[in-house]
């Protein structure tokens, strides 16, 4: 089913798994959380062996995804997983380094953007009152909040490489 039939045959479901997509579970169904509860031992397995090839569905290569490149769970369910595209993943210092390889197949974009919640506050918003000049607040000066900058997300680290693939991908739907 397309999620504009979805929406016409099944409103309710359609509107609580707009409201949470990582908890949300379908009838009979299977959530984000439960895959991610699923996937954890083959993500330990994973992380043991060298050269890897995983072939997938989008939601548990999106799981995959979310673990290696170090996005929350609010993040998970939106990551853009193109159809018809090797995803290499490079191990680094710091994360991993993703790399598109486009196989050149036609498929339909079944990407569907995070939906703005109706109550729920816009990003936007909220960065409004983030204050880039103030640092942060420590008791011992640490090299690591003297690298931080106010642009840097909270816990998350990233190659060049990784932001700049998934910004062109996300950049694909507007």
């Amino acid at each position: 089913m397309t999620y504009e039939e979805i929406q016409e045959k099944f409103p309710e479901d359609f509107a609580a798994r707009d409201q949470d997509k990582f908890h949300y579970r379908y009838p009979r169904g299977e959530s984000y959380e439960d895959l991610v509860a699923r996937l954890e031992p083959v993500i330990m397995e994973l992380e043991r062996q060298e050269n890897v090839l995983v072939v997938a569905h989008q939601a548990v290569l999106r799981c995959l995804l979310a673990y290696f490149l170090d996005k929350n769970s609010d993040e998970l369910p939106y990551l853009r997983v193109p159809l018809h595209t090797i995803l290499k993943l490079t191990p680094m210092a710091y994360g991993c380094d993703l790399q598109l390889l486009q196989i050149g197949i036609e498929a339909v974009d079944t990407h569907r953007e995070k939906p703005t919640v109706p109550g729920a506050l816009d990003p936007v918003f909220l960065k409004q009152f983030h204050q880039p000049d103030e640092e942060p607040k420590t008791d011992t000066p640490s090299s690591i909040a003297e690298e931080s900058t106010s642009d840097d997300k909270a816990g998350e680290t990233s190659s060049p490489t990784q932001d700049t693939e998934i910004d062109a991908l996300n950049a694909q739907d507007t």
